[in-house]
């Protein structure tokens, strides 16, 4: 979908009344890093240094393929993330935070409530996925729920959590209508950090006492404006 999407997401633990809105036109999901170098943008970015005379050959300033491998997940060391979620940002290819990224991942380390709102594609996964898990290292039991409004989308959230969190051990799993309880119930038994479900089969679960136990530390609605509408 090309419209934009609300993504509340929130911690009981310490929820805050602040709530901040974030823009929707943002780049490419994951801001993936281009194996080109990146081109002036201002006169003060050159490409190409000059020489003052003609005593000497003009040099190239161009970024070398150990240059830009370097530089993927240099943006997000600013958050302070582990060593585990770093590993998978940079093996994502992942070379800078889009916008909703930039804005969501320190205010849900600071543990605060918030909604954002970004066009599909932004990675807005990321942006909620990242802070979720670097708060629940060391942690046991479900501590992040993710509702979805459908199977499609509940494999695409679940596959992303586990690309960037599979060296921090987390378990990420989906579940969705059509799939057997029997092995969910299994899965459940075994242990789950991050739980991706639609809401009929959430609902199934928590009716059938699957979920008395459970005390989610982040709950995220993603497309959230989409759930409000089907009801």
């Amino acid at each position: 979908s090309s419209t934009s999407a609300s993504v509340p997401a929130a911690v009981p633990a310490s929820a805050g009344d602040g709530l901040i809105a974030v823009p929707g036109a943002f780049p490419e999901e994951g801001s993936l890093a281009s194996p080109a170098p990146a081109a002036a943008e201002s006169a003060d970015q050159p490409v190409a240094a000059l020489p003052a005379s003609n005593d000497g050959p003009a040099l190239s300033e161009i970024e070398s393929d150990a240059d830009v491998e370097a530089a993927v997940g240099s943006g997000f060391r600013p958050f302070g993330l582990c060593a585990e979620l770093m590993r998978g940002i940079e093996e994502a290819g992942f070379r800078s935070p889009t916008p909703i990224q930039a804005k969501a991942i320190p205010e849900l380390l600071a543990g605060r409530d918030l909604i954002g709102q970004a066009l599909t594609g932004t990675g807005k996964t990321a942006a909620f996925g990242l802070p979720a898990m670097e708060k629940l290292r060391g942690t046991s039991g479900l501590r992040l729920l993710v509702l979805v409004p459908t199977r499609e989308l509940a494999a695409q959230v679940s596959g992303e959590l586990f690309k960037l969190g599979r060296y921090t051990g987390l378990h990420t799993a989906a579940f969705t209508g059509g799939q057997s309880y029997t092995r969910q119930e299994q899965m459940l038994s075994k242990g789950i950090n991050a739980l991706v479900a639609t809401p009929g089969r959430l609902i199934d679960l928590i009716e059938s006492g699957h979920f008395k136990n459970v005390n989610p530390s982040f709950i995220v609605v993603d497309e959230a404006d989409e759930m409000l509408d089907m009801g």
